[in-house]
């Protein structure tokens, strides 16, 4: 890999990944902030009880598990593709139309 053509284009590509996992953590807090707001809980015990049996705990579930599946297909569909085409060919990582 050190020795590829493409290696700028594979290091941009961990950088897009790597702000999509840093936007992915933006949206998490913001899911949970929207359930329970800005006030933090008072122990893991009590975090676990607000997530699982309180019905904002479980739309925080269902929201962020589909919000999660969509941020793992974009990056699926981004990398599984990208990483072997960058590593096998000279090609950038700039979209062409």
């Amino acid at each position: 890999m050190v020795h590829s053509p493409s290696l700028g284009a594979i290091v941009a590509l961990g950088v897009v990944l790597m702000a999509i996992f840093l936007i992915w953590l933006a949206v998490a807090e913001a899911d949970y902030i929207g359930y329970f707001g800005y006030t933090p809980p008072a122990s893991v015990s009590q975090f676990f009880h607000d997530v699982f049996s309180t019905q904002a705990g479980r739309n925080l579930i269902v929201v962020g598990t589909g919000v999660g599946f969509l941020f793992a297909v974009v990056v699926l569909t981004m990398s599984a593709v990208s990483f072997p085409l960058l590593l096998d060919r000279d090609v950038g990582a700039r979209w062409r139309c």
